[in-house]
């Protein structure tokens, strides 16, 4: 019986470690800091001093297998005279995202009724993409460093091969793997943190019967 029980204990330290490392399921939690000022419109100018230039905030970013969830958060600036709401992500709040299919699906709400409208993850023949060749590691996982170039903008982002996923946050579909890092005019983001654990297949998949739009 002493036996028994050692072997037991030995099979729970042994398995629960490769148990806990499904890397097919789970969440990133990100850091992602707007420039309200470069995200504010022509007639929204004048409300650029009763602002704060940067606002730090987080989303969730969920996945199982090649399907993904996208969490965002509504938030209202604070230390400030004037109220502006910040919507990160879908302004409804949920955005699905097909791996497979390189495409996200924004859950949106007309009239009453919800929609799934196809987001926008087609690559622009403008934009250029180099690899520096330079690599770091974000939360233990090696990344590659890419700059992209889009006119006079550019975007630089690092990502990871290392896992089976492909975007990050926002739904950003870049098609070489999980993008980590990222930073722009507008906004940049970098993961806080990765966790494995079950996610369910309805928290990734798209409601059934809603209607996809374009």
């Amino acid at each position: 019986m002493k036996h028994f029980k050692t072997l037991l204990a030995a099979f729970v330290i042994f398995t629960t470690p490769l148990m806990a490392q499904d890397s097919t399921q789970g969440k990133v939690n990100y850091i992602v800091t707007m420039n309200l000022h470069a995200n504010l419109k022509p007639d929204q100018l004048q409300y650029k001093d009763a602002l704060p230039e940067f606002i730090d905030r987080e989303i969730v970013f969920l996945f199982k297998g090649k399907h993904g969830l996208i969490k965002s958060i509504e938030t209202a600036s604070e230390g400030s005279e004037v109220e502006v709401k910040v919507k990160i992500g879908n302004e409804d709040g949920v955005t699905y995202v097909d791996m497979d299919a390189k495409k996200n699906l924004q859950l949106i709400n007309v009239d009453g009724k919800q929609f799934l409208h196809k987001g926008d993850t087609k690559k622009v023949e403008d934009v250029k993409e180099v690899e520096t060749g330079e690599t770091k590691n974000i939360l233990g996982y090696a990344c590659k460093k890419v700059i992209s170039k889009n006119g006079k903008d550019k975007t630089t982002y690092w990502y990871t091969t290392t896992l089976p996923i492909l975007g990050g946050a926002f739904g950003i579909m870049s098609g070489k793997g999980l993008i980590l890092e990222l930073e722009s005019p507008l906004f940049s983001f970098k993961a806080k943190s990765l966790q494995f654990e079950k996610i369910a297949d309805a928290d990734v998949l798209p409601p059934k019967g809603v209607k996809e739009a374009e």
